[in-house]
Formats: C-alpha cells, sequence, structure tokens
C-alpha cells in the first residue's frame, strides 16, 4: 500500500507541473495600410508644420517679418497628414489569445471560449476573416471575428492548435490555410495560464470539484473529470488511461460503474 501511495503522489506532483507550464500567446493586431503612404504622410506632414511653424512665429521673430498668411493652412494641412498617418497606423481590432486554455478575444476583459466548448471555425471570405463560434467559460454563447491581415499570425495559431485538439470544428478551405501559412512558433506574447480547477463541474458526473486533487484533465481539450468518473476516452476522442494510471485502485473501480453507463 505504501508503494501505492508513492505512485500516487508522483502522479499529482506531475499534473501540478503541466499546471504551471500550462501557456496562452496574446496576439496584437497589426496596421495593413502600406508602410510606405504612412511613412511618406508623417514626412511630407512633418514638413508643411515644419515650414507653417516658421513662417508664423521664427520668421516673424528673427528677421521681424510679419508673418505669412499661408502659414496657418500650411501647419494646419500638415497637422492634417500627421494625424491620418497615425489614424491609420493603428488598429481597431481587439487583442487575442490563443494557447492551452483556448482562444480568446481581449477588449475590456478577457473572454474565452474552452477548446472542449468550440463548435466551429470558418472563413468569411467577404472580410477575410475566421468566424469563431463556441461557449464561454460561463457557458454563454459567444463568436467573434479574425481579420486575416491584421491578426495572420494569430489564425495561423488557431487553426494549428484547433487541428490538435477539436478537428471537427474547423471548416476552413484548403487554400485559405495554405494562404494563412504555418504557425510561427515564436510568435505571440507568452503568459503562464495556471488551471483553476476549484469550483469545476465533472462533465460526467456534473460534481463541483471541491477539492483540486479529485480532478482530472483531459491534456486535449481540457475537459475536467471528477477522479471517480475518468472514462477510457474523452469526447473529443484523446486516451485518458494515464489519469487512470493516477488513481488508487478504489478510484479506478469506481470510474469503471460511470464508464460503463456511457
Amino acid at each position: 500500500m505504501a508503494t501505492k501511495k508513492k505512485s500516487g503522489s508522483k502522479a499529482s506532483g506531475t499534473k501540478r507541473t503541466r499546471a504551471a507550464e500550462r501557456i496562452d500567446r496574446r496576439f496584437t493586431p497589426v496596421a495593413t495600410t502600406s508602410p510606405a503612404l504612412l511613412y511618406g504622410l508623417l514626412l511630407v506632414g512633418a514638413a508643411c508644420l515644419g515650414i507653417g511653424g516658421y513662417t508664423m512665429f521664427l520668421r516673424a521673430e528673427w528677421m521681424q517679418i510679419d508673418p505669412a498668411p499661408w502659414g496657418v493652412w500650411t501647419a494646419a494641412v500638415g497637422i492634417a497628414m500627421v494625424a491620418t498617418a497615425l489614424w491609420f497606423s493603428t488598429n481597431g481590432d481587439a487583442a487575442l489569445r490563443v494557447g492551452d486554455p483556448g482562444v480568446a478575444e481581449e477588449r475590456s476583459g478577457v473572454r474565452r471560449i474552452p477548446w472542449h466548448s468550440l463548435e466551429s471555425i470558418r472563413y468569411d471570405d467577404a472580410r477575410s476573416s475566421l468566424l469563431v463560434t463556441g461557449r464561454d467559460e460561463a457557458e454563454a454563447a459567444f463568436s467573434f471575428k479574425i481579420s486575416v491581415r491584421a491578426q495572420r499570425q494569430a489564425a495561423a495559431r488557431l487553426l494549428a492548435e484547433a487541428a490538435e485538439r477539436t478537428p471537427s470544428a474547423i471548416d476552413v478551405p484548403e487554400q485559405v490555410k495554405a494562404d494563412i501559412g504555418p504557425a510561427d512558433p515564436n510568435a505571440g506574447l507568452r503568459i503562464k495560464e495556471p488551471l483553476q480547477l476549484v469550483g469545476k463541474r465533472c462533465v460526467v458526473s456534473g460534481k463541483v470539484i471541491a477539492y483540486e486533487p479529485d480532478a482530472r484533465v483531459c491534456p486535449q481539450c481540457e475537459r475536467v473529470y471528477h477522479k471517480r468518473h475518468v472514462p477510457s476516452t474523452c469526447a473529443c476522442g484523446a486516451s485518458l488511461t494515464d489519469l487512470h494510471d493516477s488513481m488508487l485502485p478504489a478510484d479506478a473501480a469506481a470510474a469503471s460503474a460511470p464508464e460503463a453507463a456511457i
């Protein structure tokens, strides 16, 4: 019995390490306007501001010459051009997160669709974007769009992760996948997101997880099971036999009954 307890303790330590290494990636949108156009607007605008400022202030102070009437308009044009360049250099799209916890849109806060709640990823040709649909962590219906032009790396990471975790949710033409390209392993800001298990419900029994060591998590879609109600195969298709190995014999025997009922 002592040996069995030691084995269970080792498995629990492995789960804690895995949870600590749970990684999310944050992607910020990029400007879709031509950089050459933006630089041109900034340079010409700055020149107009300089000329207008010189004719209105410096020339009058240094050379005792009245300001030229066109200086105000030149400065106004410069301000307008610089403001236009700054406007187009920013993007109104939200930041996105894609990683082990799922896919999320970040606006005033982070609203996430876990992998096991992801229903579909479809391509909107009219807007050149991916439409992500599912349910958020509060089980409310949620959908948002990912612009392929402004968030290409996030789109590539989403397709790569979904292909491994929930391939049936992907409804994107192969040509679009090829145009988006492969996911860059170094793209996105890496953020550690430990999984909070206490308070979640077992997807089989509905029992609330009151004590973290009682929880077992599917490594592919992150469905949560109580240790006494772990099936051999998750609904996403992943094998959960390794989670059975981490149980004590009594727990493993109890888990077989709900599995048979399923």
